[in-house]
């Protein structure tokens, strides 16, 4: 059994999944999100979006994760939005160091 986060997305890397795909599963359950539409919702983004090599997709899966966790719905105000993009800019420096 996988223990940690990291683990299954390591696991699901490893059976052929794209990064993007391999972290949002990861985090799937704490956006109640199923297997399958994890998967199919960063599909798009593997090898830096689409084969382009632009952002990695262990990137941009922590975004989906982060805006899971903390992103702005329909109940939030802008606040909510404001904190989101300050965690998505510590995400994207502690990557870029």
């Amino acid at each position: 059994m996988l223990s940690t986060k990291a683990d299954t997305a390591t696991e699901k890397f490893l059976s052929g999944y794209n990064c993007a795909q391999s972290v949002l599963y990861a985090f799937r359950e704490e956006g109640d999100l199923s297997e399958e539409t994890a998967l199919k919702i960063a599909c798009g983004l593997g090898a830096g979006m689409a084969r382009k090599q632009e952002v990695c997709g262990a990137v941009t899966g922590g975004i989906l994760v982060l805006g899971m966790r903390y992103g702005r719905g329909s109940k939030d105000d802008r606040s909510t939005q404001e904190r989101t993009y300050v965690k998505t800019q510590k995400l994207i420096f502690v990557v870029n160091c």
